[in-house]
């Protein structure tokens, strides 16, 4: 089963080599998770598993802004997110340090001020690490692919890796990079 899977990953790889041309892209935005963008509330639900689980599951919808240059400069993004995330005591335990201990799927959907649109399918892991001094640190990191676009961003293929850094309690750096390409269809 294994050996398929890179089969078709590798497939997926040849086949969108035919029809786009792609080119490296850094994308950073910012949510500040207690307000959220004007107009745009953040919601968080929490769903307790119960004693001994050592986790809980998060649905979440959360606003933020593209800070950098380029592609969607000036983009106003909504992350919907379902994350099954550890409980500080299993992580303050060492609860299963060899593998991710939470995450799970989301979408970003990036809005252009021209109202034009960006869709990304995302696959998020939580793994805490271990410190010299202290408590487990959390490293949030992912995967992303772009699954719908309008507009100006029609026929927008795309893939790369995500990471999100803590510059301070409350806001939240999504830190973006992979290639992303046109269609070749499209430009004809």
């Amino acid at each position: 089963m294994k050996k398929t899977g890179q089969l078709l990953l590798a497939f997926g790889i040849f086949s969108l080599s035919l029809f786009v041309h792609a080119d490296p892209v850094k994308l950073e935005f910012v949510v500040n998770i207690k307000t959220g963008e004007r107009g745009m509330p953040n919601q968080y639900e929490k769903l307790e598993l119960g004693e001994g689980s050592g986790r809980y599951v998060a649905a979440l919808k959360q606003s933020g802004k593209v800070t950098s240059k380029g592609l969607l400069e000036g983009a106003t993004v909504l992350d919907w997110g379902f994350h099954e995330v550890p409980t500080e005591e299993a992580a303050a335990a060492g609860w299963n340090e060899a593998e991710p201990n939470g995450g799970g799927p989301g979408y970003l959907v990036f809005t252009l001020p021209s109202g034009d649109k960006l869709t990304m399918r995302l696959q998020m892991h939580l793994q805490y690490v271990p410190q010299v001094q202290g408590d487990p640190r959390p490293f949030i990191f992912g995967l992303w692919q772009i699954v719908g676009a309008s507009g100006s961003l029609s026929h927008l293929q795309g893939t790369g890796v995500i990471r999100v850094e803590r510059p301070s309690a409350e806001e939240r750096l999504w830190v973006l990079e992979g290639e992303v390409g046109r269609s070749k269809s499209a430009s004809q």
